[in-house]
């Protein structure tokens, strides 16, 4: 059944209003379940006298393998194998011993959630859900093989038991599909993005399996242990060879994102500067291109500015370089702290930056650049170094309709030359 998943991990903490309901819910089930056994026409009839003691042990932990056995897979979902199980018992025991097999070993197995890490108020509403859902559907499919005219316990195959044996499958699978669309419904979640296909055809071709399983039984006993232990050891070598496939996938899977990380990290350091953090020359470059393009197909304004340290030089040979370096990194962090995410900051040359404002005429890329200045100008460079002072010349240009960008920028070069040699510490436009 679907919802006894050793492999499924531990659910996310629910809410207590979630869990109430799912507490009434899973109430409901277990209780119908005990009623309709306890109501079960069969037993009262006396119809099959109760099964051997070893027999029925030896199903029931045989049931418990098949749960254990199921296993997720990337493209199916959850491949459940308890079907192979449950089919068995009902086939060999009759529609009530085999539900009260069934719906022990269910009951059994889902307490080992509380070994996978899930709480016990959670562990508890899968051990009555669990439970219910099983008898429920085991009694329902089981009446309906037998009224159907299936043969009890099953011993030989024949063309009268293909639609009783079809219908019992059919029908625990509806009702058990049925029941889980009810659970998703109280969780909030999209059932038919959970519901698969391929898995619902695992489980009914598991069915089909458990059938023979049962004829088999009516066989002689070496020739039933010989089965048994070529199914078990089918069983568990697919299961195996399912979870090396998944741990290939994984690290294939991992392999993949680091080579994805890596990639990203390359592409973002033949973007960037090292030492700032700012787009570099080449990144700008390309920017600017594009920027131009865009500028003359819209008929849409383009500023440029080329930003310069005063006297920069006379930072690095009085405080070394690595000061040099902090100041560089504190101007890069001030000019991309105060402009528009739509403009571009990005660190040109030694000292020198370049700031782009695509839609912005020469007046409006002027006053922010004065802002930039003055801001600067303000800081406290001495928290990097006692006596330090740092200040900024710009030159501002806009682009006119001709403009391509060598001489867009040798224009905004000119421009911040011309601001250095008026005094530094301004902006020429």
């Amino acid at each position: 059944m679907n919802q006894s998943k050793p492999q499924s991990p531990a659910p996310a903490p629910v809410s207590s209003s979630l869990w109430l309901k799912m507490f009434i819910y899973s109430s409901l089930l277990f209780v119908l379940a005990a009623v309709l056994l306890l109501l079960d026409p069969w037993r009262a009839q006396d119809v099959l006298p109760s099964p051997d003691a070893g027999a029925a042990v030896f199903f029931y932990l045989f049931s418990l393998f098949t749960i254990a056995a199921g296993y997720t897979n990337k493209s199916f979902g959850y491949i459940s194998l308890d079907r192979i199980g449950q089919i068995a018992n009902l086939l060999v025991f009759g529609p009530f011993y085999g539900t009260l097999i069934n719906g022990l070993a269910s009951f059994t197995f889902a307490w080992f959630r509380l070994y996978q890490g899930v709480p016990l108020r959670n562990t508890i509403n899968a051990v009555l859900a669990n439970t219910g859902m099983m008898t429920i559907m085991s009694l329902a499919g089981g009446y309906s093989y037998y009224y159907l005219g299936g043969e009890i316990p099953l011993e030989t195959l024949s063309t009268s038991l293909l639609i009783p044996v079809i219908a019992t499958l059919l029908v625990m699978q509806v009702i058990n599909e049925s029941l889980i669309a009810g659970m998703s419904v109280i969780r909030d979640m999209n059932f038919t993005k959970n519901f698969s296909w391929s898995a619902t055809g695992i489980e009914l071709l598991s069915g089909v399996i458990g059938v023979l399983v049962a004829v088999m039984f009516a066989q002689e006993l070496a020739l039933f242990g010989l089965f048994m232990l070529v199914l078990v050891l089918g069983i568990l070598v697919q299961r195996q060879y399912a979870l090396i496939r998944q741990h290939l996938e994984a690290l294939v899977s991992e392999r993949t994102q680091e080579l994805r990380e890596k990639s990203e990290e390359l592409e973002r350091q033949a973007a960037h500067d090292h030492l700032t953090g700012l787009f570099n020359r080449r990144y700008a470059n390309e920017y600017l291109h594009k920027e131009i393009a865009r500028s003359k197909r819209q008929q849409r304004p383009l500023s440029v500015a080329m930003l310069d340290i005063d006297h920069f030089k006379q930072i690095n040979d009085q405080h070394l370089h690595e000061t040099g370096d902090k100041v560089l990194q504190r101007l890069a962090q001030l000019l991309q702290g105060n402009v528009r995410e739509s403009d571009l900051v990005a660190r040109y040359g030694g000292e020198e930056f370049l700031l782009c404002f695509p839609d912005t005429e020469l007046s409006g890329a002027c006053a922010h650049c004065d802002e930039l200045r003055r801001i600067v100008e303000q800081e406290n460079w001495s928290s990097i170094k006692p006596g330090i002072k740092a200040t900024v010349s710009i030159g501002v240009v806009q682009r006119t309709k001709n403009t391509e960008l060598p001489e867009l920028l040798h224009q905004a070069d000119t421009k911040l030359y011309a601001a250095k040699h008026q005094g530094r510490n301004r902006v020429n436009c």
